[in-house]
């Protein structure tokens, strides 16, 4: 791709160059990144879907903006990642069941089951947590601990923030920042897993917890993350424990 400059009155072709301000330079940070997970033979988006990586599918016109905070409860619209400056690389939040089932499937994929997540997050019941059963820290995932969200920061981070988290296959935050919403009904709910940047409770962390939410809620802890078929190029990232 070639780019058109003006210098001293002179149009000038100029090759693309990497870094360059725009919408290619847009379009390739918020590429979603696939890896191959061996317990389950699928392909699981390397992260949770950020704000960046779910505007493409907005201005895509199949997606729909995340919902709006809802006015009873303030607090927690602080914690709100989409149209926030500096949030771009953070889990997109305040999406509800309907909307994540939208964006998986523009992006060639779907959500996970719940046996499909917990398979990756535990290496097939190996594991306690995503990076094995070394003891739940802030090193580890972006938690809520003493009473303070975010490991301290009162928000949801980055993804991929913490590479010491990182489950057997490469993917990261399947234990903390937000919880991913899964295909799995459980009456007229849905689980999902992985747990929030807000939550203080040990026993939620680990891969055995189960929780429960209503399709239609938006919430600040609660994101999405994609599964798909294995493509030709799949990328197996192995990850020892703790490592």
């Amino acid at each position: 791709m070639r780019r058109t400059v003006i210098i001293l009155g002179l149009l000038i072709a100029m090759p693309a160059m990497e870094g360059w301000a725009g919408e290619d330079a847009e379009k390739s940070t918020s590429k979603l990144k696939w890896l191959f997970s061996k317990p389950t033979g699928l392909e699981f988006t390397r992260s949770e879907v950020t704000v960046e990586q779910y505007r493409r599918c907005v201005r895509a016109g199949t997606c729909r903006e995340p919902n709006e905070p809802n006015p009873k409860y303030p607090f927690w619209a602080k914690f709100r990642t989409w149209g926030v400056k500096g949030r771009e690389k953070h889990p997109v939040n305040f999406v509800d069941w309907d909307r994540a089932l939208a964006f998986c499937s523009w992006a060639g994929g779907r959500l996970p089951t719940e046996a499909e997540w917990r398979a990756e997050a535990s290496d097939e019941g190996r594991r306690r947590y995503a990076w094995g059963d070394d003891p739940l820290s802030c090193r580890r995932a972006v938690i809520g601990l003493s009473g303070e969200h975010g490991c301290g920061k009162d928000s949801t981070w980055p993804v991929c923030s913490k590479p010491l988290g990182f489950s057997v296959s490469g993917l990261c935050d399947m234990t903390g920042n937000v919880y991913e919403w899964t295909s799995t009904p459980s009456g007229k709910k849905r689980v999902i897993c992985g747990g929030g940047f807000s939550i203080a409770r040990p026993h939620i962390w680990r891969n055995t917890s189960r929780t429960f939410e209503k399709p239609w809620l938006a919430s600040a802890g609660l994101g999405i993350r994609c599964v798909r078929p294995p493509q030709k190029a799949s990328t197996y990232a192995p990850v020892a424990d703790g490592k």
